[in-house]
């Protein structure tokens, strides 16, 4: 696997992108996400720059052209396992539909995901249908 992960970025209430390439090398998004509400939080990586969605809108970008670095280590979704300060660095709240995709994802296709997730009218599912 790459080594990178979507965090709260450092002593902040933003979204994080970090990878790294042979150093740390993260990226901090701009809107508070540590404010007792939901958020849709997304990151996207595509050889050219990291882009950090919330709530379905672009938040921060910037070029990334370095190799990250593989490791070894399980996919971890709410800890870092490879933290080598405090521990594990557990996440302490909620999380709901973890994807990883092999792919960037186009901005539309972040938003639609938000819409989906947050606007019951978005997508309506008929009754079945037999033939």
């Amino acid at each position: 696997m790459g080594d990178f992960a979507i965090n709260r970025e450092s002593a902040t209430t933003h979204l994080g992108f970090g990878t790294t390439s042979g150093v740390n090398d993260n990226q901090e998004g701009a809107t508070n996400v540590d404010n007792n509400q939901w958020h849709h939080a997304a990151i996207v990586y595509d050889n050219t720059k990291k882009v950090i969605y919330v709530d379905g809108v672009q938040n921060a970008t910037r070029s990334y052209a370095l190799t990250i670095d593989q490791n070894n280590e399980p996919v971890a979704i709410g800890r870092n396992s490879e933290s080598t300060t405090g521990g594990q660095r557990f996440w302490h709240g909620d999380i709901d539909e973890v994807r990883i995709s092999g792919i960037a994802r186009a901005p539309a296709w972040i938003g639609a995901e938000y819409v989906t997730a947050t606007n019951a009218a978005f997508v309506v599912i008929g009754a079945d249908q037999r033939y």
